[in-house]
């Protein structure tokens, strides 16, 4: 399961896709640094030219598992 994780991370890496991991401790006392840490990323643009097709769902989160 874990692996299977890291391949599809791997996978949006590879389409210049940038990826976050926030864990509990991010969002508890720890914000503070984590939010630094978005803004940053957020601040750099993306690629010029994206390698990838936005297609959104038609309603809610798809879960499987």
């Amino acid at each position: 399961m874990l692996w299977e994780e890291k391949r599809r991370e791997d996978e949006l890496r590879a389409l210049d896709i940038r990826v976050v991991r926030l864990a509990d401790a991010d969002v508890g006392s720890g914000w503070p640094r984590a939010e630094r840490r978005l803004r940053e990323l957020f601040a750099v643009p993306g690629p010029a030219v994206r390698r990838f097709t936005a297609t959104p769902r038609r309603t809610g989160v798809r879960r499987t598992g």
